[in-house]
């Protein structure tokens, strides 16, 4: 028995398909690692390129590579499910095809876990490279120690960008999550649940570098299945998907009910109102029956927040909240104040062709150009902002329709004004959306 048999033994699982590109590199890699005690796994995803011959090529130099190849394509979960079940080290880590590991990626990982026995799994910090190998960005890994679970699950879930997945893990705890489940983020949800388990260790060196390669969305879902009708389920809303499971992941926990209270309500406002990112992307995916409403930011939040924990359709939400449309309070508000458009450039225009569409009267515009004092835009008087703090009560409701709305939000409030109750601000990314 050679001497490293002693240590303990670690498993790669490596699910490959089409990958002839990088797969030498990325074996390679595996290869030099001075941590001798290891396996490698390739399952072949029915490549139709020279991946098999790359493959079996390794498999006469060394006898702990062990190669598989699927006759047909089973998706992308099913395959890393795969290489997961052919496993028998304590230990386990996947390796994509085109990723790569310095020597002393594994031996690392393997003393951080065996000196901390609540860990569950161990990552180095990343360098993020391109298609030539050369570094776009480093990133520094997630180390839940010393922090509350609420900490960070919260943490987790505004990272947005998640490599983790790609760390060493105690095959018991990995074992012991549903790894058959097709669904966009899943790597995420993976680390999520054991995170729930135990510990998750930094290693403070650059070890990894994962190799970044813009893909169409609809080739990343295509990746995750090979069932057709699942795919059409994940690609019509994946984000929305992503999330919901990430709260019913919480939601079914065995945390305590304070504890798990207090996370599912950070989580919601992560996604419904606090976190851009989390919010563009759900909004882009729910929110394109607005060309029948206006809708502002409190809109947006209700709506997201009940897409999110209930099992209310999006039709239903819309009857719900039938009342609390933009353009119905700002009728409202027209009926007892002026509205003003502070803004007369394509902002302003589209605005106001906005309004008109909902019935709703603008009574004039403001624009701080002197010279424009007086002109007519859009048979509709362009005034000065100085009227602001002259006019007699009631005083306008004004929207801002500027790429400068954080400059005239800061004047609006020296007047005394206050947003949401006086002032909102058209969100110019967003049709019929307003902040």
């Amino acid at each position: 028995m050679s001497d490293y048999e002693n240590e303990p033994l670690v498993s790669i699982g490596l699910p490959v398909y089409n990958g002839e590109k990088y797969l030498q590199s990325a074996l390679e890699s595996l290869l030099s690692q001075d941590y001798r005690n290891i396996e490698i796994i390739i399952s072949d995803n029915g490549s139709e390129d020279s991946t098999e011959d790359i493959c079996k090529s390794f498999l006469y130099g060394d006898s702990r590579i062990h190669y598989y190849r699927n006759d047909t394509n089973i998706g992308g979960i099913q395959n890393f499910k795969k290489v997961l079940e052919l496993s028998s080290g304590e230990y386990f880590m996947w390796a994509a095809h085109d990723d790569l590991r310095e020597p002393q990626f594994v031996r690392d990982c393997v003393k951080q876990l065996e000196n901390n026995p609540t860990a569950v799994m161990c990552m180095s910090d990343v360098l993020l490279i391109d298609s030539e190998g050369k570094t776009i960005k480093e990133f520094e890994v997630f180390d839940t120690r010393g922090k509350s679970i609420s900490e960070n699950i919260i943490e987790w879930i505004t990272r947005f960008w998640w490599y983790e997945i790609y760390g060493l893990i105690r095959r018991k705890d990995l074992s012991a999550l549903d790894i058959s489940r097709e669904e966009f983020g899943i790597d995420v949800i993976w680390v999520l649940e054991l995170m729930l388990r135990g510990q998750i260790l930094r290693v403070d060196k650059k070890l990894f570098q994962y190799r970044q390669i813009t893909k169409p969305a609809e080739e990343n879902v295509n990746a995750i299945t090979s069932d057709e009708q699942r795919r059409l389920e994940i690609s019509s809303m994946p984000w929305t998907q992503f999330a919901r499971n990430l709260y019913l992941t919480i939601e079914s926990s065995d945390l305590e009910a304070e504890t798990k209270s207090d996370i599912l309500g950070r989580m919601t406002n992560v996604f419904s109102k606090d976190y851009q990112e989390w919010k563009n992307q759900l909004y882009l995916e729910n929110l394109e029956w607005c060309n029948s409403i206006l809708i502002d930011s409190d809109y947006i939040e209700e709506f997201l927040y009940l897409r999110l924990t209930s099992m209310l359709s999006v039709e239903q939400i819309l009857a719900r909240l039938s009342t609390q449309s933009l353009d119905k309070r700002l009728k409202e508000i027209s009926k007892c104040r002026p509205i003003m458009i502070w803004g007369t450039g394509s902002v302003g225009e589209n605005v106001y062709q906005e309004l008109s569409l909902f019935n709703i009267k603008v009574s004039g515009f403001l624009d701080s150009n002197l010279e424009k004092n007086g002109v007519v835009f859009n048979r509709t008087l362009i005034h000065s902002p100085e009227i602001l703090g002259v006019t007699k009560s009631p005083s306008p409701f004004v929207i801002i329709a500027s790429s400068y709305a954080k400059e005239i939000s800061t004047n609006l409030i020296g007047k005394g004004y206050e947003e949401k109750k006086d002032f909102i601000t058209k969100d110019i990314n967003k049709k019929h959306a307003y902040v």
